[in-house]
């Protein structure tokens, strides 16, 4: 039982009001008098899964210490109470957004800032006065990846301390004699739960403050930090100094993903700033924040019940009434299930499973002998003793390895030393995760020599799990073809062909979602075993709820949902169950493409029938569990010994094992740390100086740790040439050329009159174009000076002050940046925009956004003086633009050079890039010479320069591969002229990343040399990778070759890249290559589009008008249904990458549609039948390679002569693909058209959303939008005649202005914002803008018809750049090009704005005071001008950018009672354009403050996918409380109107912006 402390019964004569925050983990609750003052506020209750439960036990609390009849109001907060209001009448619900600053008023009414870390959720208000009135200045929220959250903490500690804790022994409900009596024993049970849970988290701060060397973990997943912490504890690193780690890293990660690179310490005094939420009850969380920000946070009384505080305030101020009955809790929930999909029963699927048992034998006949084999997994260890002569298992034991590898290895041994009488063992051998710790103390070294020496072979073996999982399962039917392996943190699959060789072989890399360890942490939250009755009350769900099964984080917040949602826990145990199978299936194996027809399941989690079913219902296949199964490891680790065994007999060898033996358990392990210079001194490669555990058993010293064979006692093989460290060199040679190494720089001679200048080793500036660089500015008269090899120190800078969701070499860029800036010897750095490399036809090839907008973000997110900053624009391949740019940017500097000065650098620049990759081809030559020569197999690294070339991005898996496995690895960039020539015509179709195009010829390349096999380096968030990366399986595969797929994301640990790596090398060893066929590579569809049904993707209103204006033409169109239960089911198993959501959705939409059809009539009446219209583009986002995705998944399901295709916004749109027998004027024509549709289109949503929420009856306004929709697309259909669409425009709004209000005042005016496509898809947010009017705001959505304009004018303004150009050089066939693109924008542009103008005026008179912003182009000229972006920085993130820069800076001012409040703006989750537009945002934010310290900027950044955004709904509440504050500000300032019309809304005269109305100056 938990001891709570005793307060007395109040005893005050006024008014009391009751709060209660119904979290995903607790109930708080707090009772507040009349007077402000706090009553009552006791510790807070876990409710584990039942909060109405817990609900009523703190109500008896309440009742036995306040006098019931007092209580005036109970309000609610918190995520799992937002139901209640539904079903009680009068509830006070507030979001803890806003209860948290309301509760704050009264535990810390000095307060201005407070930090709030809650067990899933996490804020940051600054709170502040403007103009005498206090109001919430800025807020930020975590984001989903739950990096800094209280579920981190509670589950890793949990994991830690449950062996240590013992589990109470709890009470059976079922003997209660009465209702009353089982609410006293659920009651005493709950206490004793959380009680044991409380006492591991006291130990785990008792322990960590012990810590003197705290572990160091860099990722910002949850889920990755904790698999590096479990790496770190199967190396040997202590617990204590892990916890000290994990609060560590929970408080970094809160900073770097809520807070941002914002500067406290100048601005905040001791007692201003509060931490407050459950997880600052931990003090060493609290003080690693507190020193991280520089600044002293306090911790509050009452800092865990401040939600329920503000909430019981909230409802004092509003006079709220409402008392809550404890008999409406049955019915609070249901409402929310609505949404829910469902699977059927679990149970159904039991008939798809073969589950098989078998007894061990009782007793071991004297003299056998055996074979050990242990495996020590993330979070199980198991070990099997194993008969040599028939394989069979003797015994065996599985247990939890609760944080403590070297403990859970005695324990089995202890175990398995019962037959030591019986045995003679005569070998042991070790697989998993702990496999090399493990090594070390079953094997002496000193025996292991000397056996050696006396001519013994060694029986004992080390393997990889992937090797022992296919042996074990083998063993038990060798006609198995499919290995489905799930353990705690590590999935494995393994796929064979017929002759029983290795096919495929995966094991994941972070990402747990689908594993044993996520399913545990889970079942945990529900207090259910995950071994029995987590599987038991999964079976009796007569339904399963689906939940998001992408991400193991999501899967958790999708589990707090349903806990929210009322379901039962049966039904949340189905749930995770399935959940889990889903995921181990869909994004970790890739879909029913991948699996045979004979299924094995075996781990921990196939142990339970509950989650084979799962497994059977998501798969759709038979399930093979055999006997033992979740000892496979072990097992077959001990069978691999057996093979050794009679290997050796075979060949007539003696052997002999280096066992310790059993006396282990009783021997005393000591180690300690040290650093590697402490250790090597002038061995230590000078770089990392990684921490080295020593260990010592017996007479051993055995190190472990760090990232190269020093720091192991045992590597594979003999160490090769480390070609990553080899790049550095050579390219240190060719840099110091020009200038110097940054660390050299003080030794240095620099010419007084040669300003220094800091280059980037990262990013694009980490590949050759460094040396180009270093060498323009050494003969521009620069002395150029470069930064260090990426380290742990620029690493932890560079996460610490970038954007979340970036990849980890974009965060890399920000260290290097940053390290430059310090340095105060360096004059000017060198941050440029690459664009692309122009080539002569088309497409060009682009950078990726985040390389193009790297110098623009870093300038403020690091407080950059831009007077210092070299960011030019770069267009390699276009002499006279690169020539001009270079010019432009130095002259803004003051720096004047002619254009023979600049051709001349860039020839010098260009004459020693090629020098340095000579250099390098050199040495790639040898290589492939030696490999060739001594018929070698070969490894190459194929990625990114800046990701394979940084020993930081990579995890140093160069290092890895050529050091501790002893591989002959080499990076793609050593043979790039082996390959660069490579065509890739044949099978792939608008290239336009420039890194992509390389990549993908490397992997032709390699998949061809019969020596060589890939190993492919991505970053996770790596955009292009996430969709390239299946094609380039498709090459591989084409090839019969393996391809070994690595993601990093901050790893501080790659012992997972190892365990892949010994495994794809036995696959390699298996494989049997064969010439690259490029014709499997071919997508072979029909070229006919006549007669076909064009399906068009959904896209808003605009889809349902390209239907109609395709009618025009005689071709019949059909909008593909969205967002279905069949689309979502398709996407699921094909799309396994972090692609952007709606790519998933177009996959899923076009393919579910097509395969109903195919099941209504046939295969080849749908091939001739359809036709995919999908716009495209070419670069640098992602949607220019949405086809070709779509096609390669097409293909895989059989739909591939089915053609896909679409005009290019490269173009102007004017390509629009038409049937044979059109004349070229038809194309003119159905622009015409199609603009004139979408225009119209987008005017009637603007009216519908001016109408809308203030409407009585907003269904009937969906309905009357609904028909004037079906009215525009007749009129589309006949032409689009301009007359009759103004005379729509006039019915539509005079039918609009008939609509009964049931408000008059006008609401905030808010800007919805983003990427086209996530803010035209109101499925695919939840329609998120109905939440938003419902909330009392009005939404401005920007209109398609803005980008149109926008591509126009970009189209446009490059054509006359280029013209220029022509003219300058007298290049006249650039200048005729130019010319004819320059004429076809101008008159398409006057056009659009003719029609534009035309279209509008009926509306003129009701969107008054909605459109104010310029047009899109002198947006981007107003932000060049201020030196925020370049216009060849191209896409929505600089529009987004510029729209927030004029709000931020009051820039447009209001028309009548119209206030533009704030922005929404959305994007798709990992969307890379709309990354880059939120990291700009919040550093011109951020930069802005400084000025204006009390600046009220509201803006919600909400990011869609799978799951619906972490906590949107408190963003929402907060973010209208700040948009009511910005709007009463603005009409201080500006003025008061308001106008009571009646039921007529009326526009103010003013200066409308709508795209065709006349433009006029803001006053």
């Amino acid at each position: 039982m938990i001891l709570r402390p005793q307060q007395r019964a109040y005893a005050g004569t006024g008014d009391l009001f009751v709060g209660f925050d119904v979290g995903s983990s607790f109930v708080h609750y707090a009772v507040l008098g009349a007077d402000r003052t706090v009553v009552y506020s006791p510790d807070p209750i876990m409710h584990f899964a039942n909060p109405l439960g817990a609900i009523g036990q703190a109500w008896r609390d309440i009742a036995a210490h306040c006098e019931l009849t007092k209580v005036k109001s109970t309000s609610l907060t918190g995520s799992a109470a937002e139901p209640f209001p539904r079903v009680m009448r009068g509830a006070l619900y507030v979001y803890d957004s806003v209860a948290i600053p309301k509760g704050a008023e009264v535990v810390a009414p000095a307060a201005k800032c407070i930090f709030h870390i809650g067990a899933k959720d996490s804020y940051f208000f600054s709170l502040g006065s403007v103009d005498n009135r206090k109001v919430i200045t800025e807020w930020r929220t975590g984001t989903k990846c739950g990096g800094g959250s209280g579920m981190l903490v509670e589950k890793q500690c949990r994991r830690m301390f449950q062996g240590d804790v013992v589990a109470p022994e709890l009470e059976d409900p079922a003997s209660a004699r009465s209702e009353a009596e089982k609410e006293l024993i659920v009651e005493r049970n709950r206490g004793r739960l959380q009680g044991r849970l409380e006492e591991m988290l006291r130990r785990a701060e008792e322990e960590a403050s012990r810590s003197k060397e705290p572990s160091e973990f860099l990722a910002r997943c949850g889920v990755v930090v904790q698999s590096d912490l479990i790496h770190k504890q199967n190396e040997g690193a202590t617990r204590v100094d892990n916890l000290a780690g994990l609060f560590r890293t929970v408080a970094r990660n809160y900073m770097i993903d809520v807070l941002g690179s914002r500067d406290f310490a100048a601005t905040t005094r001791p007692g201003e700033a509060i931490a407050t939420g459950g997880v600052f009850s931990n003090d060493l969380v609290r003080q690693n924040l507190a020193d991280l920000l520089h600044i002293e946070i306090e911790r509050p009384a009452h800092h865990q019940n401040i939600a329920a505080i503000g909430a019981a305030l909230k409802a004092l101020e509003e006079r709220n009434t409402f008392v809550m009955d404890l008999a409406q809790l049955r019915n609070v929930a249901e409402y929310s299930r609505e949404k829910r999909k469902f699977a059927p029963p679990l149970s159904q699927s039991l008939s798809q499973v073969r589950a098989r048992t078998e007894e061990l034998p009782s007793e071991i006949p004297p003299g056998t002998e055996v074979v050990l084999g242990i495996d020590g997994g993330s979070t199980t260890t198991k070990g099997a003793l194993v008969e040599i002569k028939t394989g069979k298992l003797l015994d065996k034991l599985y247990i939890k390895t609760h944080g403590n590898p070297e403990e859970s290895l005695k324990r089995v041994l202890k175990y398995l030393s019962r037959h030591k009488a019986n045995v003679i063992v005569k070998g042991v051998g070790a697989t998993g995760s702990a496999r090399k710790l493990y090594e070390k103390i079953l094997l002496s070294k000193s025996k292991s020599k000397e056996l050696t020496q006396q001519g013994f072979a060694l029986a004992d073996r080390i393997t990889d799990e992937i090797t022992c999982h296919a042996l074990g399962v083998k063993h038990n039917n060798p006609e198995v073809d499919t290995i489905f392996e799930i353990g705690g943190q590590d999935m494995k699959f393994t796929s064979f062909d017929k002759t029983g060789s290795v096919k495929e072989a995966k094991m994941n890399y972070s990402c747990q979602a689908g594993s044993g360890q996520t399913l545990e942490n889970m079942a945990d939250v529900i207090n259910l075993n995950v071994e029995s009755t987590l599987q038991e009350a999964a079976l009796r769900a007569e339904r399963v709820p689906i939940i998001d099964s992408t991400c193991g984080v999501f899967m958790e917040m999708d589990e707090n949902r349903l806990i929210a949602e009322g379901f039962s826990r049966d039904e949340i145990a189905a749930a995770i169950l399935r959940g889990t199978a889903a995921s181990y299936f869909y994004k970790f194996v890739g879909g029913s493409q991948h699996a045979g027809d004979k299924c094995s399941a075996q781990g921990g989690p196939a142990l339970g029938k509950a989650f084979l079913a799962a497994l059977a219902q998501v798969t759709e296949k038979q399930i093979e569990a055999y006997p033992h199964r979740e000892m496979f490891g072990a097992w077959g680790q001990a069978l691999d010994i057996i093979g050794a065994i009679r290997q050796f007999e075979r060949e007539g060898r003696k052997y002999a094992t280096a066992f310790r033996g059993w006396g282990i358990v009783e021997m005393a392990f000591r180690k300690r740390k040290v650093l590697c210079r402490e250790l090597f001194a002038e061995k230590s490669c000078g770089i990392r100086d990684c921490q080295l555990e020593v260990f010592n058993i017996e007479d051993d010293e055995i190190l472990t740790g760090g990232f190269c064979p020093r720091g192991n006692s045992e590597s594979a093989r003999k160490p090769k040439t480390n070609y990553v460290d080899r790049y550095h060199k050579i390219y240190e040679k060719h840099f110091k050329k020009q200038g110097c190494l940054l660390n050299e720089l003080g030794a240095a001679t620099v010419r007084p009159d040669a300003p220094t200048v800091g280059i980037k080793r990262s990013m694009a500036t980490l590949g050759t174009k460094g040396i180009w660089s270093a060498a323009l500015f050494r003969k521009l008269g620069f002395y150029p000076v470069v930064s260090p090899r990426s380290d742990k120190d620029i690493a932890k800078i560079g996460v610490d002050n970038s954007r979340t969701e970036f990849c980890i070499a974009r965060k890399l860029a920000t260290g290097h940046a940053a390290i430059l800036n310090d340095s105060p010897e360096l004059k000017y750095l060198f941050n440029p925009s690459f664009i692309e490399v122009r080539k002569p036809t088309p497409p060009d090839l682009k950078y990726c956004i985040y390389t193009e907008s790297e110098g623009y973000v870093l300038n403020d997110v690091l407080s950059l003086d831009k007077n210092r900053q070299i960011n030019p624009i770069l267009h390699f391949g276009d002499m006279p633009l690169l020539v001009r740019e270079l010019r432009k940017e130095f002259a803004r500097l003051g720096f004047r050079y002619s254009d023979r000065q600049m051709r001349e650098a860039i020839r010098f620049a260009d004459d020693a890039e090629e020098q340095f990759k000579g250099e390098l081809y050199a040495e790639g030559d040898r290589f492939l010479q030696r490999v060739e020569r001594e018929n070698l197999r070969a490894y190459v690294g194929i990625g990114r320069d800046y990701v394979i070339l940084d020993p930081e991005a990579s995890s140093s898996a160069g290092a890895m591969f050529s050091q501790i496995r002893g591989l002959d690895y080499i990076p793609q960039q050593f043979l790039e002229h082996r390959f660069q020539n490579i065509p890739l015509d044949e099978f792939v179709e608008n290239e336009f990343w420039n890194q992509s195009v390389k990549i993908l010829q490397a992997n032709v390349f390699v998949a061809d040399h019969p020596n060589l096999f890939a190993i492919r380096m991505i970053n996770f968030a790596c955009g292009p990778d996430s969709l390239k990366i299946y094609q380039e399986e498709q090459i591989h595969l084409a090839a019969g070759k393996p391809l070994l797929v690595l993601v990093t994301d901050g790893q501080t640990n790659n012992a997972p890249f190892v365990t892949r790596t010994e495994a794809h090398e036995r696959v390699v060893n298996q494989s049997n290559p064969v010439k690259l066929d490029i014709n499997k590579l071919k997508i072979r569809a029909s070229n006919t589009y006549d007669k076909r049904i064009w399906l068009v993707p959904y896209m808003g209103d605009a889809s349902h008008v390209a239907v109609a204006g395709l009618k025009y033409f005689g071709i019949d169109g059909q909008v593909l249904p969205t967002n279905t239960p069949r689309g979502y089911e398709v996407a699921r198993k094909h799309v396994s990458t972090e692609v952007c959501y709606p790519l998933k959705g177009v996959v899923g939409d076009a393919i579910g549609f097509l395969q109903e059809q195919i099941e209504r009539t046939s295969l080849p009446a749908v091939e001739d039948k359809y036709l995919v219209m999908l716009p495209t583009t070419s670069g640098p986002c992602r949607f220019g390679k949405y086809s070709e995705v779509l096609r390669h998944f097409m293909k895989i399901e059989g739909l591939e002569k089915i053609p896909v295709v679409g005009p290019s916004s490269e173009t102007d749109y004017i390509d629009i693909p038409l049937p044979d027998g059109l004349k070229s004027s038809a194309m003119v024509k159905m622009q015409q058209i199609l603009f004139k549709g979408i225009h119209a289109a987008d005017l009637l949503e603007d009216i519908v959303r001016r109408f809308r929420p203030y409407a009585q009856d907003r269904p009937a306004v969906d309905a009357l939008k609904a028909a004037r929709l079906e009215d525009l697309g007749r009129l589309v259909a006949a032409g689009a005649d301009l007359r009759q669409l103004q005379e729509w425009g006039r019915e539509t709004v005079s039918r609009f202005k008939a609509i009964k209000l049931a408000h008059h005042e006008r609401f905030p005016l808010i800007l919805y914002i983003g990427e086209i496509y996530m803010r035209q898809h109101d499925p695919y947010t939840d329609f998120v803008i109905h939440r938003l009017e419902e909330n009392g705001l009005e939404v401005v959505r920007d209109p398609i018809t803005d980008w149109l304009f926008y591509v126009n004018k970009m189209n446009l303004r490059n054509a006359k750049r280029d013209l220029g150009m022509g003219l300058r050089s007298g290049d006249f066939r650039r200048m005729l090009r130019s010319t004819g693109k320059a004429g076809k924008s101008i008159l398409k542009g006057k056009y659009m704005a003719h029609i534009a103008e035309k279209l509008a005026e009926p509306f003129h008179e009701v969107l008054e005071g909605r459109h104010v912003l310029p047009h899109p182009m002198e947006i981007i000229e107003t932000l060049e001008a201020a030196h925020e972006t370049h216009g060849n920085i191209e896409g929505e993130s600089p529009l987004s950018t510029g729209i927030a820069y004029y709000l931020m800076h009051e820039m447009v001012h209001p028309h009548g009672d119209a206030y533009i409040s704030g922005i929404f703006h959305v994007g798709p989750f990992t969307c890379m354009q709309e990354g880059v537009a939120t990291a700009k945002i919040e550093a011109m934010v951020k930069e802005y403050r400084k000025k204006k310290p009390d600046l009220v900027f509201p803006i919600i950044h909400a990011f869609f996918g799978d799951s619906a955004s972490a906590n949107l709904a408190s963003e929402i509440a907060v973010f209208k409380e700040q948009c009511y504050q910005k709007r009463d500000l603005l009409r201080r300032r500006h003025g008061t109107h308001h106008y009571d019309s009646g039921t007529e809304i009326r526009g103010i005269p003013a200066g409308h912006k709508h795209q065709g109305a006349p433009v006029q100056k803001d006053r």
